[in-house]
């Protein structure tokens, strides 16, 4: 599987994350993985489930829910914002 990596920014916490992402894998299904870590390992951190957004901050735009990662024209090193 191949797998892309990408620098998350989370403004709720004002952070940064490295994440690892499958690149066969859906932006919904990502989007929720990556909740279900961060909320795990960040004190006091809680998402809205049902509008998270994942963006693409180079491109200034976010990301479909329904597409593959491959589809996003997301690469190694892009940088997202989860909102």
């Amino acid at each position: 599987m191949e797998t892309i990596i990408v620098e998350l920014f989370v403004p709720a916490t004002s952070s940064t994350f490295d994440f690892q992402l499958p690149s066969t894998g859906r932006v919904c299904d990502i989007v929720n993985e990556i909740i279900r870590i961060l909320e795990a390992t960040q004190q006091n951190l809680q998402f809205d489930k049902e509008l998270p957004v994942l963006c693409d901050l180079e491109h200034g735009r976010s990301l479909n829910p329904a597409a593959f990662i491959a589809q996003t024209g997301i690469h190694d090193g892009s940088r997202l914002m989860l909102i």
